[in-house]
């Protein structure tokens, strides 16, 4: 199945082109634009989470934390978030 991505019908509903699409197969070669487009959710995911795409991020490594400003407020000890000074936000 041929679409083309700029066809007006397409953009203005795409659901049914590419539920016909996820019907034959998770992936098809799009030879109009010279690549291969995923259109499952599982092939999208495989895709984005590869190293081969180009991937610079690791899983289940959290980023380190902002450097707080000594001007912010103390953090809550529960969440984390500034409190305000008072204990009560202003209404």
């Amino acid at each position: 199945m041929v679409f083309d991505p700029s066809d007006p019908v397409l953009l203005s509903d795409p659901y049914p082109v590419f539920a016909a699409l996820r019907e034959r197969a998770p992936v098809h070669w799009h030879a109009g634009m010279g690549l291969a487009v995923a259109v499952s959710h599982a092939a999208c995911s495989e895709v984005l989470r590869s190293r081969s795409a180009g991937r610079i991020w690791t899983d289940k490594t959290p980023a380190a934390a902002p450097r707080r400003s000594p001007h912010s407020p103390p953090a809550s000890p529960v969440c984390g978030w500034p409190t305000s000074r008072n204990g009560v936000a202003s209404s």
